[in-house]
């Protein structure tokens, strides 16, 4: 009976002595590596080219959120831009737009009647979460993706000054997107 009653006192001590090291356990969640936290940002990024026809008879402006939460326009300054932002993700904005139109230039370059001219143009736009130490991965969400799109059309010389003049004030290249910061 002495021996039964110090095993079990044996037992309960061992079952004591897990339960109070267990309870003094930290909360913290073991899966970030090290033990050190992961600091998330946000980049945002597009870049757009424009064919020749486009750029020289169309001046063309893209509209975004800048890393200020603001909504901007620029013109391209050429047939080629871009723009690409990190930002921590506590100062990223909520919201991110992105849309591109373009106007018919006040002086426009001679026409040859027999050429056709490209109005072509390509885009990518991202707004993705990432880490701090890999901000061009993508490791919690893509709020806006649109990878290598285009749109445009050829138009024969001819036809340049009608294209341009149905479209005056200014034309749509690319519709408003929207997209919003994941939580």
């Amino acid at each position: 009976m002495k021996k039964f009653i110090l095993t079990l006192a044996a037992a309960l001590c061992c079952a004591l002595t897990t339960t109070v090291f267990t309870a003094c356990g930290s909360d913290d969640d073991d899966t970030k590596p090290n033990g050190s936290d992961t600091k998330y940002v946000v980049n945002m990024y597009f870049d757009v080219a424009l064919e020749q026809g486009l750029y020289d008879f169309c001046d063309v402006y893209c509209t975004f959120t800048n890393k200020d939460g603001e909504v901007q326009t620029i013109q391209m300054p050429g047939p080629k831009g871009k723009y690409d932002q990190t930002v921590d993700y506590d100062k990223a904005p909520e919201d991110y737009e992105f849309s591109m139109y373009a106007v018919p230039k006040e002086k426009l370059p001679e026409i040859d009647t027999t050429a056709a001219y490209d109005f072509h143009f390509t885009y990518n736009v991202l707004y993705r979460v990432s880490t701090a130490d890999n901000p061009k991965g993508m490791v919690r969400g893509i709020m806006v993706e649109y990878p290598d799109k285009s749109g445009g059309l050829n138009v024969p010389g001819r036809n340049v000054m009608k294209h341009l003049d149905r479209h005056r004030e200014s034309y749509v290249l690319v519709k408003k997107m929207t997209g919003k910061k994941s939580k």
